[in-house]
C-alpha cells in the first residue's frame, strides 16, 4: 500500500472547518427549538401581556439560527474548499507517508538534525532507521494517519496525529519548528 498516493490527511484548515460546521449545526438546532417554543407558546393566545417571553424566544431563535447558518457555511467552505496543506502540515504528511511506505531514509530527512528522541537522546539516521524498523516489526506497518489536533504559533507547530497500525490505533505528537524557510520535526513521541 502506497500512502503517498492517498489524499492528504493532515490539514488544520479542514479540521477547523469540521468544527465550525458541527458548531453551526448545533446553533441551528437550538434556533429551531427556540422557534418551536415561540410557536407553541403563541398558539391560542390573544392577550399581549404574556408574549414577552415568546418574543425574546423568537428573537433568540432568529439569532441562533442565523449565527448557526453562517458558521455552518464558513465551516463547509473551509472543510471542502480545495487547497494545499500548510508547509508544516506538508512535512507531517510526507513524514508519515514515508513511514507508512517504510522509506525510513526519506522520513529521516524531515527531522531536525538535532532532534531529540523520546528518551531525550540525539538520533542518527542509522539509529532512527533501526528503531523505526523495530517499531514496525513489533506493532505492524502504518495503514493510515489523520489529524487529531494542532497548536500553532508563528514559528512552532504541534500536531496530534492519530496513527493506525493494523487493527490498533494511538495518538502521538509531533513538534515542528520553522528553520529559515523550512519546517522540521524537532520532537516526536512515537513512530
Amino acid at each position: 500500500m502506497d500512502l503517498t498516493s492517498r489524499q492528504q490527511r493532515v490539514n488544520p484548515r479542514a479540521l477547523v472547518g469540521k468544527i465550525l460546521l458541527f458548531n453551526g449545526i448545533i446553533f441551528i438546532v437550538i434556533g429551531i427549538l427556540a422557534g418551536g417554543y415561540t410557536l407553541v407558546s403563541q398558539s391560542g393566545t390573544t392577550s399581549t401581556h404574556g408574549n414577552g417571553i415568546s418574543t425574546v424566544a423568537g428573537l433568540l431563535a432568529l439569532i441562533f439560527a442565523g449565527v448557526g447558518l453562517l458558521e455552518a457555511l464558513v465551516g463547509l467552505v473551509l472543510w471542502l474548499l480545495p487547497g494545499g496543506a500548510s508547509p508544516a502540515a506538508s512535512v507531517v504528511n510526507q513524514y508519515y507517508a514515508a513511514l507508512g511506505n517504510q522509506d525510513y531514509e526519506a522520513a529521516f530527512q524531515y527531522l531536525d538534525p538535532f532532534v531529540g528522541s523520546p528518551l531525550g537522546q540525539t538520533v542518527t539516521q542509522a539509529g532512527f532507521i533501526e528503531r523505526a524498523q523495530a517499531y514496525d516489526a513489533e506493532h505492524g506497518r502504518i495503514t493510515s494517519y489523520s489529524l487529531a489536533g494542532f497548536q500553532a504559533n508563528p514559528s512552532r507547530r504541534i500536531y496530534t496525529i492519530k496513527v493506525t497500525r493494523g487493527s490498533s490505533a494511538y495518538r502521538t505528537r509531533l513538534r515542528l519548528s520553522r528553520q529559515g524557510y523550512e519546517w522540521k520535526i524537532v520532537d516526536f513521541e512515537r513512530f
